[in-house]
């Protein structure tokens, strides 16, 4: 089936969602407000599923916000129809092409 944004989208919209104590250090340290993630979320496409990922399943998703490329690894369980938002970051050059969807090798 595939990593399921739509739910990931509903739940944080209904206000299921929980920031990792991880993303919010990174939003303050790259001057993202978190308003700014949940509404960019409702818009990203995904990039990477990571089904494997212990303990819930996540993907990077891209999306823009004010015409800004971010990069949101999100996690979503299922079984309490909840989202965790795990880290927000700027994609740069180095590691990504310039659509901000490709990583460079």
């Amino acid at each position: 089936m595939g990593f399921d944004l739509p739910a990931v989208v509903r739940a944080i919209a209904e206000g299921r969602l929980t920031w990792q104590q991880h993303a919010p250090q990174r939003l303050t340290e790259r001057g993202i407000p978190q308003e700014d993630v949940l509404q960019c979320i409702a818009d990203a496409q995904i990039l990477e599923e990571y089904p494997d990922d212990y303990p819930l399943p996540s993907a990077l998703v891209l999306c823009r916000r004010e015409g800004r490329p971010l990069h949101v690894v999100v996690a979503w369980d299922a079984e309490l129809a909840r989202a965790y938002v795990i880290t927000v970051y700027i994609p740069d050059g180095m590691h990504f092409a310039e659509d901000y969807r490709t990583r460079r090798t």
